[in-house]
């Protein structure tokens, strides 16, 4: 069984779309994008997907600076924690729901204790379950969280970094990666990442490199099929 990338249409500002199809007439994979939340709230408040359907996979990736193992995020109604990162003055969260077709809008993620430079973006995926996740600290040359895959489907990375300089970009040169969305703030990059894959085993998905001098990093790894 091999997996095929399909062409997909045109894209606007800060919502992305990518689909795959299983070979042998499998169904397609589809991944959107909301809107980043880059705006320093006090909590993590990404926009959700414009294109959401009952039973649509939906995963959150929440990034916060100053946050540490006894900062943590209640989990808001209908999500599930599926993994959270505690590194050197920031922590990262990732949450998935299966949508009921309701959610618009924003969804908040508060923080239980105080948290600064957060930031935060939903993916909707869509015939494709949420498997496993691992999430840690990147480098300025950085490979995120290799994760042992169970299932033919895909991967999506969310990388974060925080800096004290001017917008720096995210790339990835990794066969098979491609970056369907990134934004840059003066003190903020974010990308996601997502790869097919099509076989079972190790999958190391984005490798890449952020350039500029840049306080913290993290990335998490998310397989989903």
């Amino acid at each position: 069984m091999r997996i095929e990338r399909t062409s997909r249409a045109g894209r606007p500002s800060r919502s992305s779309g990518a689909t795959s199809t299983a070979g042998g007439g499998g169904v397609t994979i589809d991944v959107q994008l909301g809107t980043f939340d880059v705006t320093n709230d006090v909590n993590g408040i990404p926009g959700y997907p414009a294109d959401i359907e009952a039973g649509d996979t939906l995963i959150a990736s929440i990034f916060a600076v100053s946050a540490n193992s006894t900062n943590d995020i209640a989990t808001p109604s209908g999500w599930t924690k599926q993994g959270f990162f505690a590194g050197n003055r920031h922590g990262h969260w990732i949450f998935t729901k299966v949508a009921d077709g309701t959610e618009t809008g924003t969804q908040t993620f508060a923080f239980s204790a105080d948290a600064s430079s957060t930031a935060g973006i939903i993916a909707r995926v869509r015939n494709a379950a949420f498997q496993q996740a691992q999430i840690g600290s990147i480098n300025q040359s950085w490979t995120a969280p290799a994760i042992t895959t169970t299932t033919i489907g895909g991967l999506l990375t969310f990388v974060w970094n925080n800096g004290n300089q001017t917008a720096v970009a995210i790339s990835t040169a990794a066969e098979g990666d491609e970056i369907l969305d990134q934004v840059a703030t003066a003190q903020k990059t974010a990308a996601v990442v997502f790869r097919l894959t099509d076989a079972i085993g190790v999958q190391t998905p984005a490798a890449g490199s952020i350039t500029g001098n840049n306080a913290v990093r993290s990335a998490a790894s998310v397989e989903i099929g």
